[in-house]
């Protein structure tokens, strides 16, 4: 997995990163630091419909940014994605604040989360998620 870009407050642990997962095993180390509450944002298609001043009704697909807030959280091995559903916590000129949605995280596919203390992660009971998704063991990658 790539670290894009990290930045996390070092008075209180509050912050984001940006990864690239490129392996399933990376998707599987994401489902497990995810937690609810957190903000996960990430392009996604949405269906937009617009209504002429005819009257006459049109829609298409657009593909845009959400930052949606967890609150339900999969992980599809044979598909390898992980879905997770939430509400839209960031404005959007086609997607009304509050309304619920799904992103979908895949392989080869840019995403951030955002965390209010990154510090949580440590306090996990498992030492080989530790181990593996420590923030302090992620180092960018230059292109």
């Amino acid at each position: 997995m790539k670290l894009l870009k990290k930045q996390i407050s070092a008075k209180d642990g509050s912050g984001y990163i940006s990864l690239l997962p490129s392996t399933p095993e990376d998707l599987w180390h994401t489902y497990n630091l995810l937690q609810k509450g957190d903000k996960v944002r990430c392009t996604t298609l949405r269906k937009v419909t617009k209504e002429s001043s005819t009257g006459s009704v049109t829609s298409s697909k657009v593909r845009m940014n959400l930052t949606i807030e967890v609150t339900k959280l999969e992980f599809f091995q044979d598909s390898l994605e992980v879905r997770i559903s939430g509400p839209n916590v960031a404005e959007s000129q086609h997607v009304r604040m509050g309304a619920f949605h799904t992103l979908t995280l895949e392989l080869d596919r840019q995403f951030s989360i955002e965390k209010d203390c990154w510090d949580q992660v440590t306090k996990m009971p498992n030492p080989y998620l530790i181990m593996h998704t420590s923030l302090h063991s992620l180092t960018p990658t230059l292109n």
